[in-house]
């Protein structure tokens, strides 16, 4: 699978780059994957580049596609 970001808050920069990660037949666990701006524990939670206050960002929509 992977993940692109479709559409971020006002004042942040839209990130089109493709996100692959993998997830296993009967797979319990949740799948953490970390990228730039962007975080997925198959929920998609896009936080501010400050590492000292890593804050929500409301607003941001991805796409998930299998590849």
């Amino acid at each position: 699978y992977y993940f692109v970001e479709t559409s971020a808050p006002d004042g942040y920069q839209l990130s089109t780059k493709h996100v692959d990660f993998t997830i296993i037949d009967n797979q319990t666990s949740a799948v953490t994957i970390s990228a730039e701006d962007q975080e997925n524990a198959v929920i998609l939670t896009k936080t501010d580049s400050d590492s000292s206050t890593n804050k929500v960002l409301q607003g941001a929509v991805f796409d998930l596609y299998k590849s």
